[in-house]
């Protein structure tokens, strides 16, 4: 089937929108886990409520 000119017309912009969207996104994740990780390096470590016990996970081994 040989597609009509209105159907490659129609798909001309919605080939390269589809790879930019994709790129964006992908920068946009990857700021995203940047900023995630610069926040986690600076935040205080929570104390855990347990700490210096053993648990019963790691007594058993």
């Amino acid at each position: 089937m040989i597609p009509a000119g209105m159907q490659v017309a129609g798909s001309s912009p919605t080939a390269p929108a589809l790879v930019f969207d994709n790129l964006y996104l992908r920068r946009v994740a990857q700021r995203t886990a940047a900023a995630a990780v610069a926040r986690a390096a600076t935040e205080k470590p929570a104390v855990a409520a347990t700490e210096g016990k053993t648990s019963p996970v790691a007594a058993s081994r």
